[in-house]
């Protein structure tokens, strides 16, 4: 695969994305209300966390079908339409491989408490591994948008301390994405989450997704712009 993709005149309105980011927020704020649900389930009775439920729901198809089996025990307004139930599935799979644990105790060989906590343990993800994860989503995404855009100019994107909550913001989004198509891309996504301020991570919003969007591809354009055309320097 190259790694500059063009469109030219193929632009999309500027207030407006290809991505349907409506409806990946939407999956994303219901996923984390049923994992909370789940926690509150799993402290009253600890086999809501067993072993083998949370093996089921750590992959895709598992996950859809076991929420589909035990939909009765979660708020009729968490589930999502028909249509959108496996990308639902997928994201609640990858919460349990990017960004959720689960914690037991139990006595005698039975288990006697059981909750989820948020993180891997699996150390503090180094700035840099961020960055090169925000300049790959960059790519991924600006390119799905049919912008102009290659790898050298997406980590030039992610590395700017001007950009860096609307890069992350973007890069989070496009995540969402990914995940809920049944992508994993690690636990460095909780990185980049985590690094957002909190009041943006608690109203994160479609349009402060545009916003952001619209941003990152004007400076885009503008360094596009602004580099120097090889061809003339021959």
């Amino acid at each position: 695969m190259s790694n500059t993709r063009h469109a030219p005149g193929d632009k999309v309105g500027r207030d407006r994305m290809r991505l349907d980011v409506a409806t990946l927020l939407r999956l994303q704020r219901s996923a984390y209300e049923l994992l909370l649900r789940l926690d509150a389930l799993g402290r009253e009775n600890p086999a809501w966390l067993a072993p083998e439920t949370i093996g089921e729901l750590r992959k895709g198809a598992s996950a859809t079908a076991w929420l589909r089996a035990n939909r009765s025990a979660f708020p009729a307004e968490l589930w999502p339409e028909a249509e959108d139930e496996r990308r639902f599935g997928n994201l609640v799979a990858s919460f349990f491989r990017t960004s959720m644990r689960t914690q037991r105790l139990s006595c005698d060989g039975e288990m006697t408490f059981a909750c989820l906590r948020p993180g891997l343990m699996q150390g503090r993800r180094s700035g840099q591994r961020i960055r090169s994860a925000v300049a790959s989503a960059l790519f991924e995404l600006l390119a799905y948008e049919r912008a102009e855009i290659d790898m050298r100019l997406a980590r030039r994107l992610a590395t700017s301390p001007t950009l860096e909550c609307e890069t992350r913001v973007l890069a989070y989004v496009w995540s969402l994405e990914r995940r809920s198509r049944g992508s994993f891309k690690g636990a460095v996504v909780h990185g980049i989450w985590r690094s957002l301020p909190r009041d943006l991570r608690t109203d994160l919003s479609e349009e402060i997704v545009w916003l952001a969007f619209d941003t990152v591809r004007t400076e885009a354009e503008r360094s596009a712009c602004d580099a120097p055309n090889v061809l003339e320097q021959v």
